[in-house]
């Protein structure tokens, strides 16, 4: 079988196959007749041609898009291949009034005439002529989804609306990826929405207040101001609002009260039988002034926002008891935010927000794992373990930008964030050989108390050097990190021999405090090139001072006795100077930036209590391009080279050992030297308005010299030392075709998306080098109604196909599929009824670990819009099979691991929710907020 499903695999990676497919996906049926031209003039009340403006003319009755133009410098549009018939003829362009005029063409030319436009006037109600929205817009920097063409449930939230959008993958935490890439900030009307934390604003707001959903690489304030990218560029997504969100107030609170079956577990938020869920969500917004509150309490998983960090990866988990980390556990949270923004002008502005959290996890978890332990030796570990943490934090978060004068801004941004957690963890890990022979055992449990502060704060300044494109932009930038833990370890070892096993004792204390300083100067001098070029020098300093203590102690019946082995300190400065230029061509099609700098970096550390220092230097010449093309509207190329250093952390400096786990010890190396990486990025992205065919693909290759990786040693007794060194080269490449179009003849819209990833890195194991191949590729298939007047149906299959190969032990090579099947829909009855289900099963393979227990979990419910549509009340029924558990598997260097953490079981909640302001009232099909 695994055999057969290669083959398929190579099939899937051969261009010719790729592009017969894309080919065969695009071709549409066509029919021979007459078409004409019509043309006309974009003006506005004086009779001015207005350039820019969107001229469409949809075909009657069903509004479908039959052609498309954009007005010319003097207002003048023609529409090509237009067939006879009836069209409306609708005109956009912003801050006017949308113009829509019938027309016919019947067996010649038609020319329109003049089409003014009206400057906007808030308040009037737009007319909707339409129910086959353009998907989305193609511009040279900025894909643009229209929201309105991708239909929601009602009550949806954004990240519901980004789940459905072409190339977005949204995991069980809310971390998003656009083709590949991560999503590292969201923004609301382009402005900061509570900071950093991305699923505020797309768990917190309503799908109904979005209008368009842009995605594109935020540049640095540098850059900003400078005009030139300095490959520091941030993946964002900004969320532009409707007209009716932009000027009101809009939000919804809701409940829920239910009942949990119990499950087996030692754990005593297991227990709890009464299960609650409370949000609340109000929001006011003007042109000017955004203002939010957020709170969330709940004891059922529901982490609406990101509060623990964390990531997923390849997950499937009973809803409603993923854990704060959709890592499984439960967990009884608790959230409180506040944000707010005011623009005094278009340059001057102040935004800050204040984000409190209270988080409480239980989770018990066991691992699976099949590790290469030499060039003849494999092992199998099983890992049970329990966490109890209790975590609160605040976090803050302020920016503003003050325009002195024309080419005289200043920009503030800076941040402050206080964490303190308690933890008990208590952990069995097992050893056996490939033959299940005992190799060793351990039994441990820590106790620790952290405290974290941290703060940065970030200056611009540019200025304007007379009238001759020339500026001076300056930053200084700094950052303070101070963490402080203590704790203890209890730990039983037991060590296989043939005289029989051998146990040992281990209790210790443990203290541990750091500081990292980092302070960076930069100054830009930019010098206009004509009216497309500039280029830009600019020099850096900067400065990262860190520092670390830590303390262990044996507790003997004596008392406190200090491990020397164990304990240590170290103090580190890196150092660096770095200068170059950046020339920068732009014009209305495309946009290429060719760099090149020096750095020179420098290390100093110092190792306390032994006479030991780390010092080494190196430098690097960093080129860069970038290159960006517009081809027409349908079409968009990016390519972009970029070269970068990445030094080692103080973790993997330290010299000295840290026994968390006896029998898995990792050691710092000072000899590390810095990595360099080369990465090469493309991506093809085309539209095509007519047949609503979108077709994305992406391609990324990297290549690290001096790839910091891991040596591990492995004593007879199996105890394995971790330590860091730099490995030689590693490298990675990962692609991607998305592509996807209505068919309109079978009222469905389909999407295909394939991925192919391929990551070969070097580790050594008692000496020897071991060349691990991970291959992956993904085949996923999503199938969806167009009319949702009635149901609304999504059905997916997603196939992920493994090959994971050791050039150390080819025993422990392994191709395995697992695959994951979802069906979800709602059915609405009436106006007011609505009948919902949710159904995803996850298939493991069982040539990795044998027989493997799969997964297939079951959410239904029932919902009823009361009080003329402002109010929902459902019963809501989850994991109706009650599987209780979350699941992964992943490849490493070294090793397949299967996890499986318990989860909630199947439990029934009674939702009420009420929806304030008017927004997303009176919905088509009878569901507030459905599209």
């Amino acid at each position: 079988m695994i055999r057969l499903l290669r083959r398929v695999v190579r099939a899937l990676g051969r261009p010719s196959f790729l592009g017969a497919f894309a080919l065969a996906a695009a071709a549409a049926p066509a029919t021979a007749q007459d078409s004409y031209r019509v043309t006309g003039t974009v003006t506005d009340s004086t009779g001015a041609g207005l350039e820019r403006a969107m001229v469409v003319a949809l075909a009657l009755p069903d509004s479908t898009l039959a052609s498309f133009t954009t007005s010319g410098s003097d207002g003048a549009f023609t529409l090509e291949r237009v067939a006879p018939g009836d069209y409306l003829l609708q005109v956009q362009l912003a801050s006017f009034e949308t113009v829509r005029t019938p027309f016919t063409v019947t067996d010649a030319d038609v020319d329109v005439g003049a089409a003014p436009l009206a400057l906007q006037v808030y308040g009037i109600e737009p007319l909707v002529v339409s129910v086959d929205h353009t998907p989305f817009q193609n511009r040279r920097d900025t894909l643009t989804f229209n929201a309105a063409a991708f239909e929601t449930r009602p009550n949806a939230s954004v990240e519901d609306l980004l789940r459905r959008l072409p190339g977005f993958e949204v995991d069980s935490d809310g971390n998003i990826e656009v083709q590949g890439e991560a999503i590292e900030q969201v923004l609301v009307e382009g402005k900061e929405f509570f900071g950093s934390d991305p699923t505020v604003a797309t768990r917190g707001l309503p799908a109904d207040a979005v209008a368009h959903v842009e995605v594109y690489d935020r540049e640095s304030d540098m850059a900003e101001f400078t005009g030139i990218p300095d490959g520091q560029e941030r993946k964002t997504l900004n969320l532009r609002l409707t007209e009716d969100a932009q000027r009101g107030w809009f939000g919804a609170a809701e409940g829920a009260l239910g009942a949990s079956e119990t499950v087996p577990s030692t754990l005593t938020l297991a227990d709890d039988a009464v299960r609650f869920d409370q949000q609340l969500g109000i929001n006011r917004f003007s042109p000017s002034t955004q203002l939010a509150l957020i709170g969330s309490l709940n004891n059922v998983g529901r982490a609406r926002f990101n509060v623990s960090g964390g990531g997923g990866g390849g997950q499937v988990a009973a809803r409603g008891g993923a854990g704060a980390a959709g890592g499984g556990g439960f967990t009884s949270s608790g959230v409180l935010g506040f944000s707010g923004s005011h623009d005094f002008t278009d340059d001057d502005w102040i935004r800050g927000s204040y984000f409190f959290s209270d988080l409480t996890t239980q989770r018990e978890s066991a691992r699976l794992q099949q590790q290469l332990l030499g060039s003849s030796v494999a092992s199998t570990i099983a890992n049970d373990a329990t966490r109890v943490s209790d975590s609160q934090s605040h976090r803050v978060d302020l920016n503003a930008q003050r325009d002195f004068s024309e080419g005289n801004r200043l920009r503030l941004r800076a941040g402050l964030n206080a964490t303190q957690t308690t933890s008990t963890d208590v952990s069995t890990r097992v050893t056996e050989s490939a033959t299940g022979a005992a190799i060793n055992s351990e039994v441990s449990s820590t106790g620790t108390d952290s405290d974290g502060l941290s703060g940065n704060a970030n200056l611009t300044w540019m200025k304007r050097l007379g009238d001759a494109g020339r500026s001076l932009v300056v930053n200084l930038g700094a950052n303070l990190s101070r963490p402080e833990s203590s704790g203890g370890l209890a730990s039983t070892l037991e060590v296989a021999t043939p005289d029989g096993p051998i146990t040992t004792e281990l209790l210790q204390d443990r203290l541990q405090t750091g500081r990292v300083f980092t302070n960076t100067q930069r100054v830009a001098l930019t010098q206009s090139l004509g009216s497309t070029r500039t280029l830009e020098l600019f020099g850096e300093r900067r400065d990262v001072r860190e520092d670390e203590e830590r303390s262990v102690f044996d507790i003997t019946d004596g008392g406190s006795v200090l491990v020397d082995d164990l304990s240590s300190g170290l103090e580190q400065t890196y150092g660096y100077l770095s200068g170059g230029f950046r020339l920068n061509r732009n014009t209305e099609t495309s946009r290429f930036v060719l760099g090149l700098e020096a750095q020179r970096s420098t290390l100093e550390g110092t190792i306390d209590g032994r006479s030991e220092t780390i010092e080494n230097s190196n430098t690097r010449l960093l080129p860069s391009a970038d290159l960006r093309l517009q081809v027409g509207d349908s079409h968009s190329l990016d390519f972009g080279y970029r070269t970068s250093t990445t030094e080692p952390t103080m973790e993997q400096l330290q010299p000295f050992a840290d026994n968390s786990s006896p029998t898995n010890v990792y050691v710092g190396n000072p000899d590390l030297q810095p990595q360099f990486t080369q990465s090469l990025n493309a991506n093809w992205r085309f539209f095509d308005a007519f047949t609503f065919l979108s077709v994305s693909s992406f391609a990324r290759f990297s290549h690290t010299n001096d790839d910091i990786v891991t040596s591990r040693t492995i004593d007879e007794r199996g105890f394995q030392t971790a330590q860091p060194v730099n490995g030689g080269d590693s490298w990675t490449a990962t692609s991607g075709l998305n592509i996807g179009r209505p068919i309109r003849a079978l009222g469905t819209n389909v999407s295909v998306d394939y991925r192919l990833s391929l990551a070969k890195r070097p580790e050594f194991v008692n000496g020897d080098e071991n060349r691990s191949r991970i291959l992956g590729n993904t085949v996923a298939l999503q199938l969806s109604n167009r009319d949702k007047s009635r149901f609304d149906l999504e059905a997916n299959a997603r196939f992920a196909f493994n090959d994971v190969a050791y050039s150390l032990n080819d025993e422990l090579d392994q191709g395995y599929m697992n695959s994951t099947y979802s069906l979800r829909g709602t059915l609405y009855l009436g106006d007011a009824w609505s009948l919902s289900g949710d159904w995803a099963h996850q298939r493991y393979d069982d040539d990795v670990f044998g027989d493997a227990e799969n997964l297939s979990l079951l959410d239904l419910s029932i919902s009823r819009y009361l009080f003329d549509e402002r109010a929902s009340i459902e019963l809501a029924a989850y994991d109706l099979f009650d599987e209780s558990q979350v699941v992964s598997l992943s490849s490493s260097a070294d090793a397949i691991t299967e996890s499986r953490s318990q989860a909630m079981g199947r439990y029934l909640m009674l939702r009420f929710n009420y929806r304030l302001g008017t927004l997303g009232r009176g919905g088509p099909g009878g569901g507030p907020g459905r599209r």
